[in-house]
Formats: C-alpha cells, structure tokens, sequence
C-alpha cells in the first residue's frame, strides 16, 4: 500500500507528464494525464489513504485546479475547496531536506554522522549530544515526531527555542 507521502510523488510524476509535451503554442494540458491523475487522486481517497486534495497546475497561460474528497474528517465532515491548504510536513523532508543533505554530503560539506549540535548549538541536554543526521532522516533520534510552534503569542524565537529544548 502506498502512503499518501507516495502518492504525492506518483502524483507529481503525473503532473510533469501533463504538461509535458504540450504545444508550446497553445501550452493546453495533456487530457489524457490530467483524467490519469484525477484518476490516482479519487482511488487513494476511496482507499483512505488520505482525506483529499486539491490540483491546482498553471503552466504557459493554462490553468487546471480541481478540488477533491474533503479537508476534515473531524470533528466532522468539512469538504475540500480550492483554497484547500493541507499540512504537508512529512513531504517537507522528502522533497526539501532529502535533496538538499545529499547535495552537502556529496560536496564533503556534511557527514551522516555530523551531530546535529554541530549544526545547532543550543541542541543540548537530555541525551542530545549523540543524535546525528542519521538519526533524524531515520527517524531514531527519540524526539518527538510535533511539537506546536504555530501560537502567535510566541513569536519565531521562541519557537527555535522551544524545538531545540525539545
């Protein structure tokens, strides 16, 4: 079973095929891939592999946006819409983090042994002092998987703060 992480890259492989080969004259999607792709997007909500999504492609003039499935399941069932904004953080590591520690380890810049207080000092106490890269890309490092840093009151210091005493 794919975990909406994957279909995320399988839809993404999609996406690129849509617009791939598309007349550079009248830039128009591929119809073909955009059904494809509506396609993967309605299995993966009747397989509950997530509650929904939203489409949203611009490319040479042409726009194809299409919201599917829902944004909540609870405390109730709340629609999608195509302002839709989905928390997308474990994506953030493949799509962002992934590419860019394998660019510095490939330049020597990084090792996956490096401790991560090499990079953040204030990553102190508790143990701290051994996690590595390693353990963070794996998920070994024995920290907690969220931590909330969204609380206006607190401001973007503070929740460095915070994330590094966590």
């Amino acid at each position: 079973m794919l975990s909406c992480s994957l279909w995320l890259f399988v839809l993404e492989g999609m996406l690129a095929q849509a617009v791939a080969g598309a007349s550079s004259a009248e830039g128009q999607f591929r119809p073909e891939k955009i059904a494809e792709m509506d396609s993967a997007i309605h299995r993966a909500i009747s397989d509950n592999r997530c509650p929904g999504g939203v489409v949203w492609i611009e490319h040479r003039g042409s726009v194809y946006r299409k919201a599917f499935g829902n944004r909540a399941l609870v405390p109730e069932c709340e629609a999608a819409s195509e302002d839709t904004i989905y928390d997308a953080a474990s994506l953030t590591k493949v799509v962002a983090c992934a590419p860019v520690v394998m660019l510095l380890y490939e330049r020597g810049q990084l090792s996956l042994e490096d401790k991560v207080q090499s990079f953040i000092p204030e990553f102190t106490g508790e143990g701290k002092d051994s996690i590595t890269v390693k353990h963070l890309l794996l998920h070994l490092s024995g920290l907690r998987g969220d931590i909330e840093t969204r609380s206006a009151s607190q401001g973007q210091e503070t929740a460095i703060k915070n994330a590094c005493e966590e």
